[in-house]
């Protein structure tokens, strides 16, 4: 039932190594997935002890706010201290470490989609065995993009790159919530649409070397 939450992010992972990295760059990729994946358990327990602070708000428009932080907000918080512990920014600065940030990034939310697939497991619902996980994978391709634009940007330039981010995770829980609100179809108009253009963004980036 929650086959696809939990491969998503490794699959993903593993899918765009197998297009996009060269043979000389995927063993370092697996190499920082897993050190995503290892450094994510600590935070995944930070996440845990936290959840009743977000606790889904059903039947009010404050679902979009828990989902909102729950499931975007704090996950890639954490996700962008613990790279900043794993490896400096000095890369990122200079655009050569999207490739390795995305790697780590994707192996670091593998955890948390474990986590929220763990909290679920009893609960059947096309918005959390399937729109879910497809947000949380496109959304991870626009925050690798959004976090190296601002890294390069430094501040107050790289503002707008995180307010652009802000936006897209906004969009990203409304259309989650949308399908607890009796909406939907207009769930699914906003998931299909953030999904196509985060993909898009995402993979125009990768197309890029390095």
């Amino acid at each position: 039932m929650y086959s696809f939450f939990l491969l998503a992010m490794p699959l993903s992972h593993f899918s765009l190594c197998a297009w996009f990295w060269d043979s000389s760059q995927r063993e370092k990729s697996h190499r920082l997935f897993i050190r995503g994946f290892i450094m994510a358990l600590p935070p995944m327990l930070v996440w845990l002890v936290t959840r009743p602070l977000f606790s889904p708000a059903w039947g009010s428009p404050l679902l979009i706010l828990s989902f909102l932080t729950g499931y975007w907000i704090l996950p890639f918080t954490l996700a962008s201290g613990a790279y900043v512990l794993a490896k400096d920014l000095a890369g990122l600065e200079r655009g050569l470490d999207f490739r390795p940030f995305l790697s780590f990034t994707l192996g670091f939310m593998s955890v948390f989609n474990l986590a929220y697939a763990i909290c679920h497991w009893n609960v059947v619902h096309p918005a959390y065995t399937l729109v879910l996980p497809v947000l949380l994978v496109t959304s991870t391709l626009a925050y690798a993009v959004g976090f190296e634009e601002t890294i390069r940007d430094g501040l107050p330039g790289g503002l707008k790159w995180l307010a652009g981010l802000l936006g897209i995770f906004m969009l990203d829980a409304t259309a989650l919530a949308m399908f607890f609100l009796r909406m939907e179809w207009l769930g699914w108009v906003l998931a299909l649409s953030l999904a196509t253009a985060c993909g898009f963004f995402g993979f125009k980036r990768l197309q890029r070397r390095p």
